[in-house]
C-alpha cells in the first residue's frame, strides 16, 4: 500500500506522476480529511491511516520539507515499513530508528534573534529612533546574558470582560480577575523585544479597551517600534478612541488590530475604523472584522444590516474558525490521542519559537489559550530562568489543533 503524506502541491505531483489506485494520501489538517487532493485519491484521516498501517505493509512517501513529518511516521509505523522523501522529483529513503531525539535547538533560535536584533538595532540608531535604540542597546544587552530565555511574546492588560460568549472561557473562568497594575508592566516592558518581523500581543484573554491605562501602555509599546497586534470586541470604540489607538499603532512598522463582530455594534465601529484607514491611506496598520464560526450567521446579518454585502471579498474582514480554548470551553472540549498531541506539540509556535505569553498579575501562560494560567511557568519576575518544555503541558491534551499549530 503507498501512502503519500502531506496533501501540498509536492504531493500532488508526485501523484500526477506516479498515480495508481493503490494511492492513499493523508494530511495532518483535518480541513482537508475527507476531500480529494487529486483526481480520485481521497485524504484519509487519522484513524483511517492508522488502520492501514496496521494492516498492509506499506510504502509512505513524505512530502512535506518539517522534518516533524518523520517524528509523527516514527510513532505510527512498523518497523519494516519503508519511508521515502519526496522532493524535486527524486526520492530518498529515510531511516527513521536513525533519526536522534527531537528536540528544539533552543540557543540556535536565540543566537539568530540577536544576530537580527543588533541589525534593528543599528538601523533605529540611523533613523534617529532614539527611544527605540536605548531599548534595544538594554535588551540585547539582557539577552546576551540570558539567551536561553523564552521570548516575551504578548501581554494580558485584564482577564474582565463585557461579554460573555459561549465561545470563550471568560464566563467560566476560574482565576481571580483583575487589572495590570504598572509595577507589573513596567518589569514585563524590559523584556520587550525590539524585534520588527513579529507582532507583541497585548490582549489576552479579557478585554483589553477596559483596562484604565491601556492607551498609556500601547504608547509605551509602540514608542520602542514594537510592532503590536491589539484583539477587541468594539464595544468600547468611539470616534475618539479610535483615532487614539489607529494613530498609535501607526508609530510602528506595521501592527494589526481585530475587531470581532459580536454584535452589530461591533460592526458599526469597524466600518468607523474603516473609514479611518481610507482618511489616511499610507498608514501600516492590517485592520480586520473577525466573523466568527459560533455566530456567522448573525455577523453577516449585522454586516447586511451596515451595507456590508459581500464580507468574502472585503480586505478588511476575516472568517475564523471557533475553537475550546484548550478545552476550557467544555462544550466544545476534545481530548486527543498522544499520537496528535504529541505531533501538535512539536509543530506548536510556542514551542518551536521559544515564546511565552504573561497573564495579567505577570504570571507565564504556556501559550494564547492557556486561559487558567495552569502550566505553573513562574512569573515574568522569574523569566531569566524559565525554560519552555520539552514534553506536552496537560493543557495540550486538548489542544485544538488550529491556532498554534495550523492543523484542524
Amino acid at each position: 500500500m503507498k501512502i503519500v503524506f502531506g496533501a501540498g502541491e509536492v504531493a500532488k505531483e508526485y501523484i500526477k506522476n506516479n498515480y495508481s489506485s493503490s494511492i492513499v494520501c493523508y494530511d495532518n489538517d483535518r480541513r482537508k480529511w475527507g476531500k480529494k487532493v487529486i483526481d480520485d485519491v481521497e485524504i484519509i484521516t487519522l484513524d483511517e491511516l492508522l488502520k492501514i498501517i496496521e494492516c498492509n505493509d506499506c510504502e509512505i512517501i513524505v512530502t512535506p520539507k518539517s522534518d516533524t513529518a518523520l517524528y509523527f511516521l516514527k510513532d505510527v509505523c512498523k518497523n519494516d515499513d519503508k519511508v521515502y522523501r519526496y522532493a524535486d522529483g527524486s526520492l530518498d529513503k529515510i531511516e527513521l530508528d536513525n533519526l536522534p531525539e527531537y528536540s528544539v535547538d533552543i540557543n540556535a533560535i536565540e543566537s539568530e534573534r540577536i544576530k537580527r536584533y543588533e541589525l534593528i538595532k543599528d538601523t533605529f540608531k540611523r533613523n534617529g529612533d532614539i527611544v527605540a535604540y536605548n531599548h534595544a542597546c538594554e535588551y540585547l544587552e539582557y539577552k546576551r546574558n540570558n539567551i536561553l530565555a523564552p521570548e516575551l511574546g504578548g501581554i494580558e492588560l485584564t482577564n474582565n470582560c463585557n461579554l460573555r460568549c459561549k465561545n470563550c472561557p471568560t464566563p467560566t473562568c476560574k482565576r481571580e480577575k483583575g487589572y495590570m497594575g504598572d509595577a507589573v508592566f513596567n518589569e514585563a516592558f524590559k523584556y520587550i523585544s525590539p524585534d520588527q518581523d513579529s507582532y507583541f500581543s497585548m490582549h489576552g484573554l479579557g478585554e483589553p479597551l477596559l483596562h484604565p491605562k491601556i492607551f498609556e501602555y500601547l504608547d509605551r509599546v509602540t514608542s520602542i517600534k514594537r510592532p503590536v497586534i491589539l484583539s477587541t470586541n468594539g464595544l468600547l470604540l468611539d470616534d475618539t478612541n479610535i483615532d487614539s489607538i489607529m494613530n498609535t499603532l501607526n508609530k510602528t512598522s506595521k501592527s494589526r488590530f481585530y475587531i470581532s463582530f459580536h454584535s452589530e455594534k461591533s460592526v458599526k465601529n469597524w466600518i468607523k475604523c474603516v473609514d479611518w484607514m481610507t482618511e489616511h491611506k499610507e498608514n501600516r496598520i492590517e485592520l480586520f472584522g473577525q466573523v466568527l464560526e459560533h455566530n456567522k450567521d448573525e455577523a453577516l446579518r449585522w454586516l447586511r444590516n451596515c451595507g456590508i454585502s459581500n464580507p468574502c471579498d472585503n480586505k478588511y474582514i476575516r472568517f475564523i474558525t471557533s475553537h475550546s480554548f484548550a478545552g476550557n470551553v467544555s462544550a466544545r472540549r476534545h481530548e486527543y490521542s498522544d499520537i496528535e498531541v504529541n505531533n501538535r506539540f512539536k509543530n506548536c509556535y510556542y514551542v518551536n519559537s521559544n515564546i511565552i505569553l504573561m497573564a495579567w498579575d505577570g504570571r507565564f501562560k504556556s501559550c494564547c489559550l492557556d486561559s487558567e494560567v495552569c502550566a505553573d511557568r513562574g512569573s515574568i519576575y522569574d523569566i531569566k530562568n524559565i525554560r519552555c518544555s520539552t514534553h506536552p503541558y496537560k493543557l495540550c491534551h486538548t489542544c485544538d489543533p488550529d491556532w498554534t499549530s495550523n492543523f484542524q
